[in-house]
């Protein structure tokens, strides 16, 4: 198993993925992350979804760990996106990833 570059390897990562999907893209990101070492904490149904697949975090002291997500998902146009400014805020060391509507995954 690779090396987990230390900031990303202290994150929390969660996927949030359409509530209506059933294409198993947000399972097989979770697999693809696991065999590089990245833990995901939980993928969560949503109703509102991103129109690309974006990375967020929401302290500048989390930007690096989301920026070290981004090689790991070669081959997917990620979005980083500074939430910072959010005004309810999960812990510090939280990233969020968020799919779109439809997406294809590969690496399953």
């Amino acid at each position: 198993m690779p090396a987990v570059p230390p900031p990303l390897a202290a994150s929390r990562v969660f996927i949030h993925q359409p509530a209506s999907a059933t294409d198993g893209a947000a399972e097989a990101l979770a697999r693809r992350l696991d065999r590089q070492g990245v833990a995901v904490a939980a993928i969560r149904p949503v109703r509102v979804t991103p129109s690309a697949p974006e990375i967020r975090y929401f302290y500048e002291a989390d930007k690096a760990a989301a920026l070290d997500l981004v090689p790991i998902l070669a081959g997917l146009a990620w979005r980083v996106r500074d939430f910072s400014s959010y005004a309810k805020p999960p812990r510090p060391g939280t990233l969020e990833m968020w799919l779109p509507g439809s997406m294809a995954v590969s690496g399953n």
